[in-house]
C-alpha cells in the first residue's frame, strides 16, 4: 500500500515507493517467470528492464524540468538502451516514444538512449 496519494506531496511519497520497488527487484526470484505488467502478462525480466529504462529516462526528464543534473551508471544506461531498442518500434506506434532524435556524433551513451526515446538533449 502506498504511503499516500502522489498528489499530496510527490517529493515525500515518491522516494519510499522507489525504495520499495528497488527492494522488490533486488530479489532474484522477481526476475523469473511471468508478471502482470501494463494490463497483460510479460516475462518478469522484461518488466524489470523496462522499469530500469523508465526510471532512467523519466529521471532525466525530471532533472531537466527542475534544472537539476542527472547521472546514471554505465550498466544502467546499457540495460535501459538494450530494452529501449527492443521495444522502440511498438513504443513509437503506441506514442510511448517520440520519433527518434538524431544524437550528436559525440553523444554519450545516455544521450543516445534519450535520442532513441525521442528526446533532444541539445
Amino acid at each position: 500500500m502506498p504511503p499516500g496519494p502522489l498528489t499530496a506531496a510527490p517529493w515525500v511519497v515518491f522516494p519510499p515507493l522507489v525504495g520499495r520497488l528497488a527492494d522488490a527487484w533486488a530479489e532474484p526470484a522477481a526476475w523469473e517467470g511471468e508478471t502482470p505488467f501494463f494490463g497483460s502478462t510479460r516475462p518478469a525480466a522484461l518488466a524489470g528492464t523496462i522499469t530500469i529504462m523508465e526510471l532512467t529516462v523519466h529521471g532525466w526528464d525530471l532533472a531537466v524540468a527542475t534544472g537539476s543534473t542527472f547521472a546514471a551508471d554505465d550498466d544502467v544506461v546499457a540495460t535501459a538502451t538494450a530494452v529501449a531498442e527492443r521495444i522502440a518500434e511498438g513504443a513509437r506506434a503506441s506514442g510511448a516514444f517520440g520519433p527518434a532524435a538524431e544524437p550528436a556524433p559525440d553523444a554519450t551513451p545516455l544521450e543516445r538512449l534519450l535520442a532513441l526515446t525521442g528526446r533532444k538533449t541539445a
